[in-house]
């Protein structure tokens, strides 16, 4: 908790709130759906940070936007995606 906290207050006016907040509750919430103990959460909601991060980047880049809103963009299209999943291989149960 405590390096949580940290990490939020050293980082909040580098990148700002929204990147912040949003890569610290997106990611493991697309990964909840998809690991059944803490050891594959971490490891998939780390995955999909680093993979919204430079998605983001790439299309920030490509099409002259903002970066912040670009990252928090992907990271809730895979969050969406995981609900998505998640509903139809429960449907095939």
């Amino acid at each position: 908790m405590v390096l949580c906290a940290l990490t939020v207050s050293l980082n909040i006016r580098t990148v700002g709130g929204l990147l912040i907040y949003g890569l610290i509750a997106i990611p493991p919430a697309a990964a909840s759906g998809f690991s059944n103990n803490l050891a594959s959460l971490y490891v998939l909601s780390t995955a999909f940070a680093v993979f919204s991060c430079v998605a983001g980047l790439f299309v920030s880049y490509f099409f002259d936007l903002p970066v912040g809103a670009s990252v928090i963009v992907i990271a809730s299209v895979i969050f969406a995606l995981s609900l998505l999943l998640k509903k139809i291989y429960a449907g095939r149960q």
